[in-house]
């Protein structure tokens, strides 16, 4: 039996919008290019929450870092203490054309096996060097 919860996703620390990536054009990006041409600016430590999530099931998230406005800069993110590898933004669009797994494109920083508490999982946005900006997360359930 499967029991649908509604999943939310929560801009904890009120990030900012700003100009994002270049976009592949035609869509070929990892992200639709509506998404890949906005970006949120965050600074060292800001946060993004999901909500009503399985406590028995695993996620792993993925983060397409880049900005035109903020770069260069090296960013990455924490889920439960668990950190990402750290990816130079610019120019980072994601090509899914290119990678036969959009999963696999090394424009995309991620972090698996997360377990929920108590049906959260909050990520911290870390700022290596620059500034950051955050074009698109996505959230599987594995």
């Amino acid at each position: 039996t499967q029991t649908a919860t509604a999943v939310g996703f929560t801009n904890v620390d009120a990030l900012t919008g700003t100009k994002g990536s270049p976009s592949q054009g035609s869509d070929q990006g990892v992200f639709p290019d509506f998404v890949e041409q906005k970006a949120w600016s965050f600074a060292n430590g800001n946060r993004l929450k999901f909500t009503g999530l399985d406590n028995a099931k695993t996620y792993k998230i993925y983060v397409l870092f880049n900005s035109q406005t903020y770069e260069p800069g090296v960013s990455s993110f924490t889920v439960n203490g668990n950190t990402s590898a750290q990816i130079t933004q610019g120019g980072n669009v994601g090509d899914a054309v290119t990678y036969t797994d959009w999963e696999t494109d090394p424009a995309l920083a991620s972090v698996s096996n997360l377990s929920p508490v108590s049906g959260e999982l909050t990520i911290t946005l870390n700022v290596i060097s620059g500034s950051g900006a955050v074009v698109g997360i996505v959230l599987k359930q594995l």
